[in-house]
């Protein structure tokens, strides 16, 4: 669980093929000192509110309602956690991923791909997601 994971495999080589430096990622790396955390925006709309990190199944009854949904990634089993909530922020994920899918059927703003918001934003803590920009503020 400390481990970060690479935004590719061999890391060194992420797709370097496409040329030009450009990469086709599912994850940007955020240093643990930032107060704005950068990903892929893929939900439009900007919210402040509280944080609920959740990072397993296991943890779904720490969701609390009218909060921000934080976590590792989602897939069909976390589609029950959305209509708590306000804003969508993960560690995996861009555009097409299904938690993108799913925060856009439900209209709340979402910034998936951070590689590592779990790790920076603490549970109950207050922050800005703007699924505008990519972007994560902590308040």
């Amino acid at each position: 669980k400390r481990l970060e994971q690479p935004a590719a495999i061999p890391e060194e080589n992420q797709l370097a093929w496409a040329g030009n430096n450009r990469s086709f990622d599912t994850i940007k790396i955020n240093t643990k000192e930032t107060e704005v955390i950068s990903g892929f925006a893929v939900s439009p709309g900007n919210i402040t509110g509280i944080a609920s990190v959740i990072m397993s199944p296991e943890e779904f009854g720490r969701m609390e309602p009218d909060t921000i949904l934080v976590c590792p990634l989602t897939t069909p089993a976390w589609t029950q956690l959305f209509p708590y909530a306000s804003a969508l922020v993960t560690d995996i994920g861009s555009i097409t991923a299904h938690g993108s899918i799913v925060a856009r059927e439900y209209g709340i703003p979402a910034v998936l791909g951070t590689g590592n918001a779990t790790r920076i934003i603490k549970h109950g803590q207050q922050i800005q997601v703007n699924g505008d920009t990519g972007e994560v503020t902590i308040v």
